[in-house]
């Protein structure tokens, strides 16, 4: 008893703000009141704990309520629940609940009403629900259409197969073998006639490079003729005018007789 008198002295005076000396004289005066150091005692906090337990609980209670509440909330946007609705037991969607909730409309959903300006439609042009209406395969039958009324513009050669006493005939597979060889020979020719081109085209690629420089430098030359025509036009206009003044100077100067 004297020891719980001590302790709610000491949490008194922590509430007041007692300093640390006076902590310490209130010490000594409950110590000679109890008659025993009450420091050197040994003290049972279960009781104490226990409290502190029960605090934590109460808080974790109303921390999963709030998720709860949190949780039914978004319940009740996507699938329905009334608002606040807390007794999640109770309630536990199935998948064909989910599958067969139809999305919510624009015009359901709160606060999120927006006005859309529909713009009316031509006389000519098709409604919405026309379009929609129409089978998604059409371009695909339209097509397959398309290629199977197509009609070749090039004549295809006539083939026939060969009967199998043909064949094993050697006269008809010396006939294919030279068949064969002047197809080997045509595309060797063909493959030879394209290298030649290609070698040709890279040599004329080269000349072009070349005379485009030509090109470069008889500009640069021309540039340079032409400041050097300017200033010997201006280096003649200059000379000219000194002999003029020249030859003033000489009237002026020349003693007359």
């Amino acid at each position: 008893m004297a020891r719980r008198h001590i302790l709610i002295e000491i949490l008194r005076c922590a509430d007041e703000g007692i300093s640390f000396q006076d902590s310490l004289m209130l010490c000594q005066q409950l110590q000679e009141k109890d008659g025993v150091d009450f420091m050197d005692q040994n003290m049972d906090l279960t009781p104490y704990l226990n409290d502190l337990q029960d605090i934590d609980g109460d808080v974790g209670e109303e921390l999963i309520d709030k998720q709860r509440l949190i949780e039914s909330d978004i319940f009740a946007q996507q699938y329905g629940y009334p608002p606040h609705y807390t007794d999640l037991g109770a309630y536990e969607p199935k998948d064909d609940d989910i599958i067969g909730t139809a999305p919510a409309t624009p015009s359901q959903l709160p606060g999120r009403n927006v006005i859309v300006k529909m713009e009316t439609p031509w006389e000519d042009e098709p409604t919405t629900a026309e379009q929609s209406s129409q089978p998604t395969t059409s371009s695909r039958t339209s097509k397959e259409q398309i290629e199977i009324t197509y009609t070749p513009t090039i004549k295809p050669r006539k083939y026939s197969l060969k009967p199998e006493a043909e064949k094993k005939n050697p006269l008809y597979r010396l006939k294919r073998e030279k068949n064969n060889d002047a197809v080997r020979k045509s595309r060797s020719k063909a493959k030879e006639q394209q290298r030649m081109k290609d070698n040709q085209i890279k040599e004329l690629q080269e000349k072009v490079g070349v005379m485009n420089q030509l090109l470069e430098r008889i500009k640069l030359l021309e540039s340079a003729l032409r400041e050097e025509q300017v200033q010997k036009a201006e280096v003649l206009a200059e000379n000219k005018r000194l002999k003029s003044e020249l030859g003033l100077k000489k009237r002026y100067y020349t003693p007359k007789c």
